[in-house]
């Protein structure tokens, strides 16, 4: 079931979180939602700040007094599904504790990414192990150039990598803003495909149908930007990173959302992503198992790519975490099936 609402945003507070039909109820006829062309012409304008020398905060302000708030849809992850978290490594040692392959503590992290803004501690994870893998090792980009800009040449190897993996247990359930509307990720991924459909086929007699193509729109706009592989430098997180901001404003605010979904582009959108907020992290998921692996970008015995796992975990005690030797071919099994 998926879930639709409307942030409103009044010189960067919130005026509410309310169910979309509610609020374009209360709203006069003169709202941007009931003209998608204007809704359309504002989100060209919105892109083309990229190519400006605008600051984040100014970007906001633009975005804000253009679309007066954001639809968000979302869905529910139930609890007693896995997630995977992964950190690369220089070489086949292990992490010893536990905070070493979490987030990042917000003091920590000073640029813009694809779901996070400065200052902002944010725990990514994937729905299975090999997009976590595949979003660790980040090898879909081999462009000199990028990797240069994008500081990442240090311990660069496109071919192989030690990666520790984590797995997470969901122990209560997730509402989560999905952004699953870019047609390339839809294509290739069917369950992108099947809750992007989900919204687009989403028929009401409630709603005038030029509210529903504005929302369908401005949801597909931001889809877009968190599907967006060409990325020179953080300023090609802008978008992204300010959509992002809102939805964890507005979990903090109403305590009605924990994070964000969409498609992997590190793993050619075969795969899912979520970007969670610390609260989320901390009061909805369990650390049940890690895996230290070797691991090597060909395609191995139909998967993506070969696993060898060298340690798994035990256990841990006090932020320490207990390793043993792993004797299997491949222990880091997808616990969702």
């Amino acid at each position: 079931m998926i879930y639709e609402n409307f942030i409103i945003i009044k010189n960067n507070s919130f005026v509410n979180l309310i169910d979309l039909y509610t609020i374009m109820q209360k709203v006069n006829n003169n709202h941007i939602f009931n003209f998608p062309d204007r809704v359309q012409s504002e989100l060209r304008m919105i892109k083309g700040l990229l190519n400006t020398e605008k600051s984040f905060d100014e970007i906001s302000n633009i975005i804000i007094q253009s679309l007066g708030g954001i639809p968000i849809v979302s869905q529910t992850i139930k609890k007693g599904h896995y997630l995977a978290r992964a950190r690369t490594k220089s070489d086949d040692k292990p992490y010893n504790k536990l905070d070493q392959i979490i987030n990042r503590k917000k003091e920590y992290v000073k640029s813009f990414g694809r779901g996070h803004c400065p200052n902002e501690s944010i725990f990514y994870c994937s729905t299975k192990p090999y997009t976590a893998i595949r979003e660790a090792t980040q090898w879909y980009i081999n462009d000199f150039g990028t990797l240069l800009s994008r500081n990442m040449l240090q311990d660069h190897n496109q071919h192989v990598k030690f990666v520790t993996v984590s797995v997470w247990k969901v122990v209560e359930d997730l509402s989560i803003a999905s952004l699953f509307l870019n047609e390339q990720a839809m294509q290739a991924n069917e369950v992108v495909n099947f809750h992007g459909r989900n919204v687009l086929n989403t028929i009401s007699n409630k709603w005038k149908p030029e509210i529903v193509k504005s929302k369908n729109m401005i949801l597909k706009f931001f889809s877009d930007e968190f599907a967006k592989k060409n990325i020179l430098s953080e300023r090609d997180y802008l978008l992204s990173a300010w959509y992002s901001k809102h939805v964890y404003l507005a979990a903090e605010q109403f305590g009605k959302l924990d994070g964000i979904t969409y498609p992997s582009v590190a793993f050619d959108y075969l795969g899912e992503n979520l970007a969670l907020t610390d609260k989320a992290f901390k009061t909805k998921l369990k650390f049940e198992q890690a895996f230290h692996n070797y691991v090597a970008n060909i395609e191995f015995d139909n998967k993506p790519m070969a696993v060898g796992t060298i340690y798994e975990t035990t256990g841990v005690e006090s932020n320490c975490l207990i390793w043993k030797d792993s004797m299997s071919e491949v222990t880091m099994e997808d616990k969702n099936g």
